[in-house]
């Protein structure tokens, strides 16, 4: 679980460390506050995540050759390194992803395209991107899976009655070196004060098909507006088969 974000700080170091140790109680792993680092094992692999935002009491999105020699440390003592970053502007103004440094109300943002392919660079193998509110698009960087964007997922008090109430769940699988094989969009919805509930439209998974095309026209990503996400080459082989 991810801690780094903007509201982290909002109950001071009271509210961050009362919710360090109810996320120790119940034994999940978690990552931001401090440079805190999460750690855990999966089918015998061991599994970093390191957590990054634009807050204070978090290890900085600006400074990409700090985070850079942080993800290289963690890539030579584990088997899949994955980078959780919260940034980017909000709302459904900010649904396209850009290399560009972002603002959102004045307040600097970070460039996430140039941080995740950096991060990349020194060994991460998922960068996984929040802090939106809305679904963003995929892309493929040298074989490692970055979701700019998963929008939001249970919310409170938020205006949920448009793309913002897009909840995908992603499914991914990685080879025994990291990168990506296949994946899977799950489209959900949430609605007001009520449990998510899954999609039979896939709005979820046809927004991001569209915005990983328009974005990264590049990128080496077949996205089926039901949500299924294969590379390229995989992609015509199972056309192909079909």
């Amino acid at each position: 679980l991810n801690l780094a974000n903007n509201h982290m700080n909002d109950f001071g170091y009271d509210g961050i460390t009362s919710t360090m140790e109810a996320l120790e109680e119940v034994g999940i792993e978690y990552g931001g506050p401090y440079g805190q680092i999460g750690h855990f094992e999966f089918d015998s692999m061991s599994i970093a995540v390191v957590c990054f935002s634009t807050s204070p009491n978090t290890v900085s999105l600006f400074d990409i050759r700090a985070a850079q020699e942080l993800v290289a440390r963690e890539a030579r003592t584990n088997d899949v390194v994955i980078v959780s970053l919260h940034g980017g502007g909000e709302g459904l103004s900010y649904l396209h992803t850009r290399d560009t440094f972002e603002y959102y109300l004045g307040a600097p943002r970070g460039n996430v395209v140039a941080f995740a392919h950096a991060v990349i660079d020194s060994g991460a193998d998922f960068v996984w991107g929040h802090g939106p509110h809305v679904p963003r698009a995929l892309e493929l960087y040298k074989r490692r899976l970055i979701a700019y964007s998963l929008g939001n997922f249970y919310t409170w008090g938020f205006n949920v009655s448009d793309e913002r109430g897009y909840a995908p769940i992603l499914k991914i699988t990685f080879d025994s070196f990291g990168a990506f094989v296949h994946g899977q969009i799950v489209s959900a919805l949430q609605k007001p004060r009520q449990p998510l509930e899954l999609d039979s439209l896939h709005r979820a998974a046809t927004l991001m098909h569209r915005l990983t095309a328009e974005d990264f026209p590049e990128t080496s990503l077949f996205i089926t507006e039901q949500g299924a996400i294969r590379r390229i080459e995989r992609a015509l082989r199972y056309i192909e088969l079909q």
